[in-house]
């Protein structure tokens, strides 16, 4: 059983992105954020610990439907995830990629530990109504 609802906002980080995803193939919500998403496969030191979660098929479609506002961050130095994925899933949800420079991986050992505009993002998506 799940707890989303309609007003449910979905924040989605590396392996947290392909989560998201299975929850959007069959839950509504009001919004999706992705950051340095990681889903399909994922080519890293990584991809054997993530290959289930990660490479699997997805029903865009039934995603798109269930959550029509996203918003996609990716850093231009990402040391896991190419620029690739981020832009792949943008072309899957028919949305844009956000560039943050310098922001490696989007955590504390790439020296980013706050994300303004993440926070002003989903500010702007709760107003639209």
């Amino acid at each position: 059983m799940t707890k989303t609802n309609p007003d449910t906002i979905l924040i989605g980080h590396s392996l947290g992105a392909a989560f998201a995803l299975k929850l959007l193939e069959r839950h509504p919500v009001r919004a999706a954020f992705f950051v340095a998403p990681a889903f399909g496969e994922t080519n890293n030191e990584f991809t054997p610990l993530m290959h289930a979660m990660a490479d699997q098929p997805f029903d865009w479609s039934a995603i798109r439907r269930n959550c029509t506002q996203t918003c996609i961050f990716h850093a231009d130095n990402d040391p896991y995830l190419p620029m690739a994925k981020a832009e792949e899933l943008a072309q899957h949800l028919h949305t844009t990629v956000t560039v943050i420079e310098g922001a490696g991986h989007f955590n504390a050992a790439s020296g980013y530990t706050t994300f303004e505009a993440l926070r002003d993002c989903v500010i702007e998506m709760m107003d639209k109504r």
